[in-house]
């Protein structure tokens, strides 16, 4: 899974996501993430595109559980988490 932002701020510079405050709730100000999600399947030296999409989360692990279940509806496949020990 590869995650890059996808905003680009004053001289280029990339942005990972924005500031806002809850309408419904007090003026209490939150970061959501906005970003470019691409779900590769690694095959030796190169590198298969399955699914490419935008997601936004108000954190890194809402982000990759968003994109999880996004990828499951676009590829139908499951991916299976490297363990520790395994090549990559």
């Amino acid at each position: 899974m590869r995650i890059t932002p996808i905003r680009r701020g004053p001289g280029g510079f990339a942005e990972w996501g924005i500031y806002h405050s809850n309408q419904n709730q007090s003026e209490e100000i939150h970061f959501v993430y906005q970003v470019h999600i691409e779900i590769v399947h690694k095959q030796t030296d190169t590198a298969n595109l399955m699914a490419s999409f935008t997601s936004q989360g108000s954190s890194l692990k809402d982000l990759i559980q968003k994109s999880l279940r996004t990828q499951l509806e676009i590829t139908s496949k499951k991916i299976v988490p490297l363990k520790k020990g395994m090549p990559a």
